[in-house]
């Protein structure tokens, strides 16, 4: 799990991951959805120019998650402390 801007995440390759969007809605702000691309499936709910927080799973529906949340460092601490 990690934060990230939009340019982050496409100097590191994460974007990519994006390209064909299957179900949702893509707008140049808002994005909502699933996503295809590199032969992985993604679901997304970003909008406006906040960070990012980039999910990896493992052996579920979706291969990563995009999102913008509140208080993405809060969630990512949260998350840690559970794990």
């Amino acid at each position: 799990m990690t934060i990230e801007s939009k340019q982050q995440l496409k100097e590191d390759g994460k974007w990519d991951r994006i390209k064909i969007r299957a179900l949702g809605l893509g707008l140049p702000n808002k994005k909502v959805g699933t996503f295809m691309g590199n032969r992985t499936t993604s679901y997304l709910n970003i909008s406006g120019p906040d960070d990012i927080l980039f999910v990896e799973l493992h052996s579920e529906k979706y291969d990563f998650l995009f999102l913008t949340v509140a208080d993405p460092n809060a969630i990512k601490e949260r998350f840690l402390q559970i794990k």
